[in-house]
C-alpha cells in the first residue's frame, strides 16, 4: 500500500483494512531482517494502517478482530526490529 494507497483506504471498512493488515504481516514475514530501510518502510504502511484502524466506525466484535490482526504484525515488525 503506497501512501495514496493508504489515503484512498482512510475510510475504509472492515474487510479492506483487515486484508491491508493480512497483507503486511505477510510482507513483513517474508522481509530481510537486514534490510533496515524496508523495515522501516513496512512500520510506517503499519502506522498508516493503525490510523485508519483507529478511525474505524464497526461494530465491538469487528474491532476486535482488527486489533488481533494488529497486534500479530506489530509482534511481527518487532521480532524483525531487534535484528536490525
Amino acid at each position: 500500500v503506497t501512501r495514496k494507497g493508504t489515503i484512498a483506504v482512510l475510510m475504509a471498512g472492515h474487510r479492506s483494512i483487515k486484508m491491508a493488515l493480512q497483507r503486511l504481516l505477510r510482507k513483513v514475514r517474508t522481509a530481510n531482517s537486514s534490510k533496515a530501510a524496508l523495515i522501516i518502510r513496512l512500520w510506517e504502511e503499519f502506522k498508516d494502517i493503525s490510523r485508519m484502524l483507529d478511525n474505524f466506525h464497526g461494530s465491538q466484535r469487528q474491532k476486535l478482530i482488527l486489533r488481533a490482526e494488529q497486534q500479530k504484525v506489530y509482534q511481527a515488525i518487532g521480532a524483525k526490529m531487534d535484528y536490525v
